[in-house]
């Protein structure tokens, strides 16, 4: 008889480490082999509880919308049936984790810790300037010659696409060490904080400031003059580092010059022309939509916008049951790391993809099906028997 207890962490844990660790561009396909395995043994595990039935009935109504728009618009092949049917790897991804972390608490915890410090030193190594890291992770030939430029005129990018993608990976570490007990969860938090400054990513940097201020004000057990006192000084260093080395991306939210940037202004245009494309189509959308800045002149970095734009009101509207169960949950529950981590998900939806996000989907599915675990129990080794 097949042992669950490895298979499950094991399809969970090499997802997330080798999609951190690998560049962005290599083709790993390991995963797309034990996906329907442990879906499949999910299933046998969990069929019988409520909320595994639910949601597992709303990514299957999420998918269906995906595949009877692509093939009302246009036709559907198979690359873009396996695109429809992505999101169920996401649910095997966040059950897989929740499975892990119930029944392997403690080695679950030190594989995260793991995978946080791997990403934590590629992006140290960018940021010390090392060639053969730098060619190595460099997405494009444009952020090569950026960074080599000088790292301090750009924005690091870690082993993500872009910059914002790598703010949001380490912003969910951060939410991750919130709620998780260990000695060195400060360490962690803070070099989360370092790192997201210097990706300059606007969104993330905010949300970290909101997050760390959720915690502070739910913590009754904080040194209220400890932690103004620290406050201080790091809105002192925080305000000297943006004055000496001028970090424009950040500047931005302090000058008003944000509002007139083009980065927020092409995003207003890109979702006022998603509405405007599916004017005769806003019930079920475009179907998957392969050049967008073809079809509407922009890149889309929002999330719903771009929910719409390829599946309508109908796809919105079976998203937004699926993120108001999960929130449902945690409330019910009063799981703080999972409810933390999909606000994270909501705030950088409006300005990037976070749901869509490819690069990102085993590390939110894998940190927020721990969340759901409960995140405050001290680690222990527990072993499912």
């Amino acid at each position: 008889m097949i042992n669950w207890n490895y298979i499950l962490p094991i399809f969970a844990f090499s997802e997330l480490f080798l999609n951190i660790l690998l560049p962005v561009n290599s083709n790993y396909i390991l995963g797309n082999y034990l996906f329907p395995v442990c879906f499949l043994a999910l299933f046998y595990l969990y069929r019988k509880e409520r909320r595994f039935q639910i949601s597992l009935l709303l990514i299957t109504l999420f998918c269906a919308v995906q595949i009877l728009s692509n093939y009302l618009n246009k036709g559907i092949n198979f690359s873009e049936f396996l695109w429809s049917i992505q999101w169920f790897k996401i649910f095997t991804l966040f059950w897989c984790g929740l499975y892990s972390f119930k029944n392997w608490h403690g080695l679950s915890c030190r594989i995260i810790e793991f995978c946080f410090l791997t990403l934590a030193v590629i992006n140290a190594l960018q940021l010390m300037e090392i060639p053969l890291i730098i060619e190595l992770y460099a997405p494009s030939v444009s952020y090569l010659d950026l960074i080599n430029f000088s790292v301090l005129d750009t924005r690091i990018f870690g082993s993500f696409s872009n910059p914002n993608t790598n703010a949001a990976a380490l912003l969910l570490f951060a939410c991750f060490f919130l709620f998780y007990k260990i000695k060195n969860r400060w360490s962690y938090i803070a070099i989360s904080g370092m790192l997201i400054f210097m990706t300059q990513s606007r969104t993330a940097l905010l949300a970290f400031l909101v997050i760390l201020l959720i915690y502070v004000l739910k913590n009754n057990r904080i040194h209220w003059k400890k932690t103004v006192l620290y406050g201080f000084l790091a809105a002192c260093i925080f305000a000297t580092i943006l004055l000496v080395f001028k970090f424009d991306y950040i500047l931005m939210l302090f000058d008003g010059r944000i509002f007139e940037s083009n980065s927020f202004l092409f995003r207003i245009a890109s979702i006022k022309e998603s509405i405007i494309a599916n004017t005769d189509c806003f019930i079920l959308g475009q179907g998957k939509v392969k050049n967008i800045p073809e079809l509407i002149g922009y890149s889309i970095d929002n999330q719903y916008a771009y929910i719409y734009l390829e599946y309508g009101l109908v796809g919105l509207m079976v998203f937004s049951a699926l993120i108001i169960s999960i929130l449902k949950h945690t409330i019910t529950n009063r799981y703080y790391g999972a409810m933390l981590m999909l606000f994270v998900l909501l705030f950088i939806g409006v300005s990037n993809l976070s749901f869509s996000n490819s690069n990102l989907i085993s590390l939110y599915a894998i940190l927020l099906g721990a969340g759901v675990v409960g995140l405050s129990t001290s680690p222990t080794n527990v072993k499912s028997t």
